[in-house]
């Protein structure tokens, strides 16, 4: 779900010696304050250091206080008073403080309250929003009740909370659709993939609907996704479960590079004067599985805290052996210009990235090189620098260079690789040039011991002007990697907070902070063939994984998250150690949450070092009425399965069918109700798309699956 933060009033209290201090939000809608902070500007100052916040809420009234027991002693904790984060000092507001909501994502202002660089205007008093306002994006003056300094002074406990207006602001209700979440990035292999649209303050009397259709402009189109065709989502009066797509992914056989699709909502209707909330746009990254070239694992942005030559980072060669000639770089601003607003790239011939119409060497567009093995100058540069690194793990790192040949080097089949971009933040590069490396700055390499052999790339940066600004780890950054003129991969983080700089980056965008100087997640000897979750008959999420081989592996940590960005682990199993043949593992996670759970596994093995697997879904959200909760595997071998929830005894027709609209398979299933999954014997029929539909009571659920 999604809503809004609105801060809807500020108290500056009489009581207590200046208690209490309080901050009143209220949440239109569902939100989970832990993706916002506050930020304080003291005494009329600068805004400066942000406090992160925490809780979900709906349509309630949360208190940031100084002093929760002082504020309970004025308001009590009946009701929403209850909803109190007591953040000290904070929230020590003496009138001429003012206070903002920042999305921690992107760093936008949501709402604030006061003016910076005022005088006084809420001493011994209070400001209140007015009803219907709100959320601003800063201070809006006319939105608010200002009834001037020490009105609160000479007051007792009761008179103040009675004075003071909190709890009684009101905002109209609007329908907002959005899309939950707003990307995915996934290999183009097969398989289905549920889109959702979530509803904030639906109508208990009219439906909603809206289409979800393909934005013009995408890279890539319906035929990625099996012809996809404009589709309406209809949500019906009072309802707030999630409306779901199945996309079918179309594994083609082009080599098409990595294509992104954007979806959004239009002709949106019903509710109450239904719209598009903000998040209407969703994007779906398609990475072909037909296109050699290098996939990214890891960057690494600071891992040891400091700000010297230690950014970089670590991709695979998932295709044929890959001339270094074939190879380009791109560093992206993704906020600003038209897109992609490509700031650096990086190939041998120091020329522009595909599709960058700017000039090389002008502020902000910088055409750099990699250091080519063939040019004699480059050549001792490279030996010297690996050499150093290799010294410095002490370990017999086994770095290496790409093997000489008439493309400056190749990276052989499914090599591991770390690409230095000639990144520094310390400020001590003075011309153009690569950065020194020759004693390892504060790199460790300890921890890659014995994982050789890893090959290497060397940029070397044109830019005179500054020396940072490559690898930047406070703001939004996308690194994209080509092979020929085609997208291979690309890895984004959001902006960090401004105690958490992203210094180790996954290749699905999450960050992490404060990581050792001795890198991990790197190269971890688990294959995972196959990963899924289905729904039991008796509403526990099963998790099934399987792997084709392991080498030196620990345990898998299974952790599971409500909106699929924030998750926490809730068990282990016990991995094989070593295997050579597939090994299959299960885990029951007996308290999905309520309407969609999300999955995924933490694979460590004996050594610490550590990856994420894809994320699945659980949807748990139609025990009440008829609805399918899995269809599987996709693609299909032998057979598909299909999860449906039946409200109550009675008979289901399940019918295939061809693409040219031919039954291929008709049964008639009689079922209590209750959870049921029904299986179909497709081993006989040919490779392609099949169509199902099954209906039940009137109702009627149809899609597609892919026969392989």
């Amino acid at each position: 779900m999604q809503g809004a933060v609105i801060i809807s009033g500020i108290l500056d209290g009489t009581q207590f010696g200046g208690e209490p201090k309080a901050i009143e939000l209220y949440i239109s809608g569902n939100e989970n304050l832990a993706f916002y902070e506050i930020e304080r500007a003291a005494n009329g100052g600068a805004f400066g250091a942000t406090t992160s916040l925490s809780g979900i809420y709906t349509d309630q009234f949360v208190y940031l206080v100084s002093d929760a027991a002082e504020f309970a002693a004025v308001f009590g904790t009946a009701g929403d008073f209850a909803n109190v984060l007591d953040l000290g000092g904070v929230i020590s507001g003496n009138g001429n403080d003012a206070f903002r909501i920042l999305e921690i994502a992107t760093g936008t202002v949501i709402d604030q309250v006061a003016p910076v660089g005022s005088t006084d205007i809420y001493e011994d008093s209070y400001l209140y929003r007015n009803n219907n306002t709100g959320p601003d994006g800063g201070w809006t003056a006319a939105n608010w009740t200002q009834p001037g300094n020490n009105v609160l002074d000479g007051l007792t406990p009761a008179q103040t909370a009675t004075t003071v207006p909190f709890g009684t602001f009101t905002t109209t209700s609007q329908t907002t659709l959005y899309f939950n979440p707003t990307s995915v990035s996934l290999e183009e292999t097969g398989g289905t993939y549920d889109l959702c649209v979530s509803i904030s303050q639906p109508s208990t009397t009219v439906a909603t609907t809206a289409d979800v259709g393909i934005q013009v402009g995408s890279t890539g189109g319906a035929a990625d996704i099996n012809a996809y065709i404009t589709t309406q989502v209809t949500f019906p009066a009072a309802s707030s479960v999630d409306q779901c797509i199945t996309l079918n992914i179309t594994n083609d056989l082009l080599v098409e590079g990595v294509e992104f699709i954007t979806f959004e909502l239009t002709n949106i209707g019903g509710g109450i004067s239904a719209a598009a909330g903000t998040n209407d746009e969703f994007e779906l990254t398609l990475k072909d599985d037909d296109i050699g070239g290098l996939r990214l694992l890891t960057g690494f942005f600071n891992p040891c805290g400091e700000e010297t030559q230690n950014e970089y980072l670590i991709a695979q060669n998932v295709g044929t052996a890959l001339d270094v000639d074939d190879i380009t770089i791109a560093s992206i601003d993704p906020l600003t210009g038209a897109q992609p607003n490509v700031n650096y790239q990086w190939n041998t011939a120091g020329t522009l990235a595909p599709g960058n119409t700017a000039a090389c060497a002008i502020v902000g567009n910088q055409c750099n090189e990699i250091l080519d093995i063939n040019v004699p100058a480059d050549a001792t540069d490279i030996t010297a620098l690996v050499n150093s690194l290799n010294t410095q793990a002490a370990c017999g790192f086994n770095l290496f260079v790409a093997p000489t040949g008439a493309n400056g080097g190749s990276i052989p089949a499914n090599a591991n690789v770390i690409v230095f971009l000639g990144a520094g933040g310390n400020g001590n590069m003075i011309g153009p040039g690569f950065d020194d490396l020759s004693d390892g700055g504060n790199l460790d390499f300890d921890g890659f011991c014995g994982l050789g052999p890893v090959y290497v790339l060397f940029g070397r940066h044109q830019n005179s002007l500054t020396a940072t600004g490559f690898f930047s780890n406070q703001e939004i950054r996308t690194y994209r990697l080509y092979a020929n003129t085609l997208i291979s991969d690309d890895i984004t983080y959001p902006i960090p907070s401004s105690t958490q700089e992203a210094e180790l980056v996954l290749a699905d965008g999450t960050y992490l902070s404060n990581q050792p100087c001795t890198p991990t997640f790197i190269f971890l000897p688990v294959t995972l063939s196959t990963f899924e979750v289905i729904a039991t008959p008796e509403g526990h999420g099963l998790l099934q994984w399987v792997t084709a081989s392991e080498e030196n592996s620990h345990f898998f940590e299974v952790q599971r998250s409500q909106t699929g960005r924030d998750f926490s682990p809730i068990g282990e199993v016990a991995a094989a150690g070593n295997a050579s043949e597939e090994v299959s593992y299960e885990f029951i996670d007996a308290n999905p949450f309520p309407s969609i759970s999300y999955y995924r596994l933490k694979m460590v093995d004996l050594d610490g070092q550590f990856e994420y697997s894809p994320v699945v879904q659980l949807r748990t959200d139609g025990y009440n009425s008829f609805s399918l909760l899995q269809a599987f595997p996709s693609p299909a071998d032998q057979q598909v399965s299909f999860q449906v929830n039946i409200p109550s005894p009675g008979p289901l027709n399940l019918s295939i069918f061809s693409t040219d609209g031919r039954i291929i398979q008709h049964s008639v299933h009689d079922l209590m109700s209750g959870i049921h999954e029904l299986t179909q014997d497709v081993q006989d029929q040919p490779r392609g798309i099949y169509l199902y539909r099954m209906s039940f009571n009137g109702e009627v659920i149809s899609g597609r699956f892919l026969k392989r």
